[in-house]
C-alpha cells in the first residue's frame, strides 16, 4: 500500500477513534437509537482500520523476519564453503608434504624402512588432524548459527504474538465501550 493511502487510512482511523471517544459528549440530546447506530459504525470503522494496520504491520514484520532468517542461511552457506575451501587447502598441502617426504625418504635411502614409514605416517597424521580440526570448527560454527537462528525465530514468533495480543486488547476495549453504549439509558429524545 502506498504512503498516501496509508496516511488517509491513519487519518480515518484517528477520526473514527476520536468519534468513539467523544461520542457521548458531542451527541447529547440525540436518540439512543441514533447514538447506538453511530457507535456501531464507529466501532466497525475502528475494527476495520485496526485489521488493515495490524495486517500491514504483521506483513512488514514477516518480511523483515524472512530477510533476517535468510541472513542465517547465507551465513551457513558461507561457513560451509569456507570449511570446504580450508579442507581443500589442507589436502593440497598434505599431498605436497607427502611428495616431499617421499622424495626425502628415497633420497636418504630410507625407502622400505620403519623410519621412512614413520616419516610418511607423520605427514599423513598431520593432514588428518588438520582436517578433523576444520570439521570440528565448522560443526561448532553451524551449530551456533542454528541455535542463534532458533532463538531469532522464537523472538519473531513472540513479536507477532504481541501484535495479535495488542489487536485483541484493542477489540476487547471496543467491546467494552460498545456494551456501555448499548446499555446506556441516560440519553433522552
Amino acid at each position: 500500500m502506498d504512503p498516501v493511502t496509508m496516511s488517509a487510512l491513519a487519518q480515518g482511523t484517528g477520526a473514527g477513534l476520536e468519534f468513539i471517544g467523544g461520542l457521548m459528549d458531542r451527541n447529547t440530546g440525540i436518540s439512543l437509537k441514533t447514538l447506538r447506530r453511530r457507535g456501531r459504525q464507529s466501532i466497525a470503522q475502528a475494527r476495520a482500520s485496526d485489521a488493515v494496520f495490524g495486517g500491514l504491520e504483521e506483513a512488514a514484520l514477516r518480511t523483515a523476519h524472512q530477510k533476517e532468517l535468510a541472513g542465517f542461511e547465507g551465513a551457513k552457506r558461507s561457513a560451509t564453503l569456507a570449511g570446504q575451501h580450508a579442507q581443500r587447502m589442507v589436502q593440497e598441502q598434505g599431498a605436497v608434504n607427502r611428495a616431499q617426504a617421499e622424495q626425502s625418504i628415497v633420497g636418504r635411502g630410507l625407502a622400505g624402512t620403519s623410519t621412512g614409514a614413520q616419516v610418511f605416517g607423520g605427514v599423513q597424521d598431520q593432514t588428518t588432524r588438520q582436517l578433523a580440526s576444520i570439521d570440528m570448527q565448522l560443526a561448532q560454527t553451524l551449530s551456533q548459527l542454528g541455535l542463534d537462528q532458533a532463538a531469532t525465530e522464537g523472538a519473531q514468533g513472540r513479536e507477532i504474538a504481541g501484535l495479535r495480543r495488542n489487536s485483541r486488547d484493542f477489540n476487547r476495549e471496543l467491546e467494552q465501550f460498545y456494551t456501555q453504549l448499548m446499555t446506556s439509558g441516560n440519553i433522552t429524545k
